[in-house]
């Protein structure tokens, strides 16, 4: 095994290195380190190496900025945040009541909302493309089987989801689809789940009558 190197005196961002630590981690080699904000820790070497740059305190910092720079997270989450968080788990976790509904049947969110762009975090795309949540209202999709992305994405009452649920939702090819796939051997409860709506609705549709 090789000499290790002596990194006292070395820095690294915020972390200036000021002797070999008596701390065991196997063969790891670790440092005491003083960071520029006052913390004393140590850390190993590979992980110095890898671009630690603070004890901790930089991203603290960050996040503190991101908070201070959308302010929908401090003090409470905000109506548009609550909308946000909403939309992002009935995409993507199964857990969820709804997921089926949505994630369960492809519907996706664009990676600028998700994952963010820019420097910027999703929601702060989602907030520059949406603007803040009117009162009384909540995100809806204008084509109900399309995705969540600014193209297709509106704040909207939920008498004015409604009445696009009945007419994109279920026109009447989709009316036929519904029957055809019945025919086929579709339970009520998959064809609820498959068009997002109710098995009221389904029963209507199978039985002839109005669905609006």
């Amino acid at each position: 095994m090789g000499k290790v190197k002596n990194l006292t005196g070395a820095r690294f961002g915020r972390l200036l290195i000021v002797g070999k630590s008596e701390h065991k981690d196997g063969r790891n080699t670790h440092w005491d380190y003083v960071c520029d904000c006052g913390n004393e820790g140590h850390s190993h070497t590979a992980r110095l190496n890898a671009g630690q740059k603070s004890c901790g305190c930089h991203t603290l910092e960050l996040t503190v900025q991101r908070v201070r720079t959308h302010g929908h997270t401090a003090g409470g989450a905000s109506p548009t945040y609550r909308s946000y968080r909403a939309m992002i788990a009935r995409v993507t976790y199964p857990s969820q009541e709804q997921w089926e509904h949505y994630g369960g049947r492809g519907i996706v969110i664009c990676d600028r909302w998700l994952r963010g762009e820019d420097g910027r975090s999703g929601f702060e795309c989602f907030l520059s493309d949406m603007g803040e949540r009117p009162s009384g209202k909540t995100i809806d999709r204008l084509d109900v089987d399309g995705n969540y992305c600014p193209s297709n994405c509106e704040w909207a009452t939920q008498k004015a989801q409604t009445r696009n649920m009945r007419s994109t939702r279920l026109t009447e090819d989709k009316a036929a689809s519904i029957r055809l796939r019945r025919a086929e051997g579709a339970s009520q409860n998959q064809l609820a789940a498959m068009f997002s709506v109710s098995r009221g609705t389904i029963r209507s549709i199978l039985d002839g009558r109005s669905w609006i």
